[in-house]
């Protein structure tokens, strides 16, 4: 069921599932929480102990936008305040796909005390497009049938993120992406995106080593993130494991989502392992 909450005079909107140890997830710069929900409900039909916090960013899905989240600054200062807000005490989790995974090392730098873990999906860690380092578009898993089935509109939206193609692919692609990219706000984001989304401090610049578990997923053809921009984090994050996968571009939890789910169970195992940091005895 969705809730809402008023944070820096912006109406949010968010949806929990589950009980447990919470975890905040943070969708893509456009679409809305159905993209988290669609990448990680799947897991979560296959255990339970968590508490899961879908955002649906400022400007994106039914949330609203203001000037206070005009910049990144400003919409990282909003995902702060929605946090001390809902999770006011103990700690959480955070994943967070494309511009949510800077959101979301923003969170680590500003309240890494309280994360147990963090998990990254195809994550935006060079701000300005034209810096990043991209593999060439390519499609490397084809459907030559598929085209005939879709609209010529569908077809040119597809066909400009898909690595591989199905009509699974598609479908979900649709239902989980392009219904919350075709709601966005787009006045409100392209004026966002004019800044190249930078953000003024330095989220990357940690005063000591994230020691949660991790999980970085990338993308072999993800030509809009990439991938070698990810490797500079390493040294933040000793705990992490960090895996590019081939037929896979910006969207791999739809497009490997056998593969990206094992690894997310994975990671969860890990947080499992131990008690929350609340919980553990002190040294």
């Amino acid at each position: 069921m969705e809730s809402r909450i008023r944070v820096r005079g912006i109406d949010l909107a968010y949806e929990e599932r589950g009980e447990g140890r919470p975890m905040l997830l943070l969708h893509g710069f456009k679409p809305d929480r159905r993209l988290m929900q669609g990448a990680f409900e799947p897991v979560f039909e296959k255990r339970s102990g968590w508490r899961r916090i879908y955002l649906d960013l400022p400007g994106m899905g039914a949330s609203g936008a203001g000037p206070a989240a005009a910049t990144s600054d400003g919409m990282l200062d909003t995902v702060l305040e929605f946090i001390d807000a809902v999770l006011p005490h103990g700690t959480f989790a955070v994943a967070g796909q494309s511009y949510g995974g800077a959101l979301a090392r923003g969170v680590v730098k500003d309240r890494g005390a309280r994360v147990e873990g963090i998990c990254l999906l195809c994550p935006m860690t060079v701000e300005d497009f034209t810096k990043r380092h991209l593999p060439p578009r390519q499609v490397v898993a084809p459907d030559c049938s598929l085209r005939e089935r879709l609209s010529p509109q569908e077809w040119e939206e597809f066909d400009a993120i898909a690595v591989a193609e199905s009509p699974r692919i598609w479908e979900r692609t649709r239902d989980e992406i392009f219904v919350g990219v075709h709601a966005a706000q787009d006045q409100f984001l392209d004026a966002l995106r004019a800044h190249n989304m930078a953000f003024s401090r330095d989220i990357d610049a940690l005063e000591r080593p994230f020691e949660g578990p991790g999980l970085f997923v990338m993308g072999r053809q993800d030509h809009r993130t990439g991938y070698e921009d990810v490797w500079p984090l390493l040294a933040n994050y000793p705990r992490a494991t960090f895996a590019v996968l081939d037929r896979a571009g910006h969207h791999l939890h739809i497009e490997q989502e056998t593969l990206f789910n094992a690894l997310v169970h994975e990671w969860l195992h890990r947080m499992e392992e131990h008690a929350p940091k609340a919980d553990r005895a002190a040294p």
